[in-house]
């Protein structure tokens, strides 16, 4: 099994590690690809997105569909995930690495459950912005933060 199909598994989904899975994927392509696929893409898309929300809140604060508190929210959620991704990074991932150890299951189920608390910050800008919904006279930005 490749480290895409754990990805896209219902187990990595909803919070479980599939054990069998796991076992079965190189654990060098997994690491490399939570590096490249999550990561990389975390650390290059969500300072720009705090920028645009930002943006979108001061142009549009008269605008009731406002999502007012978004830029705040995505800086909190940036300083929560490069301290997660660090810890990935720095402690899980090398040992990953180099074949894990026999209690490698505890730092992965820490893991799992900060994924669980990143998810609640999902859930806040779907409230916040109308479940991503751009209101029909917002601008190319408020759109392109949306996208």
């Amino acid at each position: 099994m490749t480290s895409g199909e754990i990805m896209t598994s219902g187990g990595a989904a909803n919070g479980r590690i599939d054990e069998a899975a796991l076992a079965a994927c190189d654990s060098s392509e997994l690491v490399d690809t939570i590096i490249t696929r999550y990561h990389r893409v975390h650390v290059a898309e969500l300072p720009e997105l705090v920028q645009m929300a930002e943006r979108v809140e001061q142009v549009h604060k008269g605008n009731p569909a406002v999502p007012a508190g978004l830029g705040a929210l995505l800086k909190e959620m940036l300083g929560e995930l490069a301290m997660h991704m660090q810890k990935e990074e720095l402690v899980l991932f090398p040992r990953m690495r180099q074949g894990g150890w026999p209690m490698i299951s505890q730092p992965i189920a820490m893991m799992m459950s900060e994924h669980d608390e990143h998810a609640l910050y999902l859930d806040r800008i779907r409230s916040l912005t109308d479940n991503l919904q751009v209101p029909a006279d917002g601008c190319g930005t408020w759109r392109a933060l949306y996208a």
